[in-house]
């Protein structure tokens, strides 16, 4: 059964990361949690109108985990909030799901508008991921915590040869990224622009949006990309940990809990935001550490 910390903020969850995806957006997600106390579940979802429970038919929602369910509905215009939390795993799930049209999409442009503003952390710089880039095939859309990773391939490569020769454009959104396939909120954050035709042969745009310029854009290979998420740096992830392993993995700790639970190593994809409202459903002070919480309270 999955942790019901993590289970209960993740459903309430995509409500906030749909306002965050201009393309896939939500008007609501209907946890249905078997083995479960749904009472307090459907409780917490409703304070302040911001989710609306029930059932919807099968096959309008995604298994995500054992006793999971997550549907979405389709809002009749997209909204943005200039006060929108810091992405966490699941709007950046949520951005993964929303660029799925570009999945097949051949590179034939690779833009980073000049400007202004501040830039962001490319590696290789510019001129170079543009070269690299231009001319693959976007495989795939993986999420790794809080990182969004574009798999790259060849046009015409096997399967077998795709996986031993690919290379992944890890993008971070950190505080106010967004990427789409969507028209952006404002032209003037648009740090890349990827073009070209999806397999159908219409004409398809990805876009990484970033107000601030926090985020980072980084082309990897197999290597590089266990760097940067592998086992050593990324922890299991947050929608597929089960119980026992969530509190094996912190409850011996001697840290706040919520420092804990920030901790990428520890479980991948919590942030300041989600944690904060774990811990306010579970009536646990962040301050305490996690080895002071009884075995009852880790599940």
């Amino acid at each position: 059964m999955p942790c019901p910390l993590v289970v209960v903020v993740l459903a309430r969850a995509f409500r906030a990361g749909a306002d965050r995806a201009r393309d896939e957006t939500a008007d609501s997600a209907v946890a249905e949690l078997v083995g479960f106390d749904v009472v307090r579940v459907v409780d917490f979802l409703a304070m302040g109108g911001m989710m609306r429970t029930g059932r919807l038919p099968r096959g309008s929602g995604e298994r995500l985990n054992d006793g999971i369910l997550l549907y979405c509905c389709p809002l009749s215009r997209p909204r943005y909030s200039r006060e929108a939390g810091v992405p966490e795993l699941p709007e950046v799930e949520t951005m993964r799901r929303g660029i799925a049209t570009a999945i097949g999409m051949r590179v034939d442009t690779v833009e980073v508008p000049a400007g202004r503003l501040r830039p962001l952390l490319m590696q290789p710089p510019p001129r170079e991921l543009a070269a690299e880039v231009c001319g693959c095939v976007i495989e795939a859309a993986e999420r790794h915590g809080k990182r969004i990773a574009l798999r790259l391939g060849s046009p015409g490569t096997s399967r077998r040869q795709a996986a031993t020769g690919c290379r992944w454009l890890v993008i971070e959104p950190r505080m106010t990224g967004l990427l789409l396939v969507a028209e952006p909120p404002s032209q003037e954050h648009v740090r890349l622009r990827l073009g070209g035709r999806c397999e159908r042969g219409c004409q398809q745009q990805l876009l990484f949006w970033d107000r601030r310029g926090l985020g980072t854009v980084r082309l990897v290979d197999a290597a590089g990309l266990e760097q940067l998420c592998g086992p050593s740096r990324l922890g299991p992830d947050a929608l597929t940990i089960d119980t026992a392993t969530f509190a094996s993995r912190l409850r011996d700790s001697t840290r706040a809990v919520k420092v804990a639970l920030l901790d990428q190593r520890a479980v991948a994809g919590i942030g300041n935001l989600y944690a904060a409202e774990m811990l306010f459903h579970a009536g646990i002070d962040p301050r305490v550490r996690c080895r002071q919480l009884s075995r009852v309270r880790w599940g």
